[in-house]
């Protein structure tokens, strides 16, 4: 059965509920005000600290980027000092991460063997990546392959913390048999950085809601 479009939070959640449909975003999407053009894939900066509103918790939160390295690759940090080296292709997996949130399972690894196939960049409706790696926890077991999936939606209207704005719409999607994680990207061609992220899970939910506000220097 194919999901309706939310139009609120609480009518996501009652509608999910009723018809068993995954929440992947708590955002009301609207049809475009006009119609964006491709997208180029932003750059990023070297010494600039990104700061988000946390949704779920109703407060700022930040990460640095503390450099750039030759072939693309950057060290991050954010404000709780879990750091990781990104890639640079923006919507795929980190390269390795640490102290990321005392000692489990995943607060430190790897994501080996990353392969890339199709270009999401310039942003476009349709465009297709898929990322294959495979995990390493903190224990060094690793995982077997795992795959994510990324597709342009569209274009839509949403409001953000920055205001109302038409966005490009992301979605990534990785599963492993019945469990999914997705990840929902709005980006706007004024910012470098997405202006709303919403990361979900089929089995607990809305796990991350942020929305850009700025970027500093260092």
């Amino acid at each position: 059965m194919k999901c309706m479009k939310p139009y609120s939070v609480l009518s996501i959640a009652v509608f999910a509920v009723l018809s068993g449909c995954a929440i992947t975003t708590t955002v009301t999407e609207n049809a475009p005000l006009a119609q964006l053009e491709p997208m180029e894939k932003p750059g990023r900066v070297e010494g600039t600290r990104v700061v988000q509103i946390d949704k779920l918790k109703g407060e700022e939160r930040h990460y640095d980027i503390l450099s750039i390295n030759d072939d693309g690759t950057y060290a991050g940090v954010n404000q709780n000092g879990c750091e990781w080296v990104g890639s640079g292709e923006i919507v795929a997996p980190a390269v390795s991460w640490g102290s990321c949130g005392g000692s489990g399972e995943w607060s430190s690894g790897e994501h080996r063997n990353l392969t890339k196939v199709g270009e999401l960049w310039p942003l476009a409706k349709g465009n297709k990546v898929a990322f294959t790696y495979q995990q390493v926890n903190s224990r060094g077991e690793v995982k077997p392959k795992t795959k994510r999936s990324c597709k342009v939606d569209g274009q839509v209207n949403i409001d953000t913390a920055l205001g109302n704005m038409d966005a490009f719409k992301v979605t990534c999607v990785r599963r492993k048999d019945t469990w999914s994680k997705t990840r929902v990207y709005y980006f706007n061609p004024d910012y470098a950085y997405a202006v709303k992220y919403v990361v979900s899970s089929s089995s607990d939910g809305i796990e991350r809601d942020v929305e850009f506000l700025r970027e500093e220097s260092l």
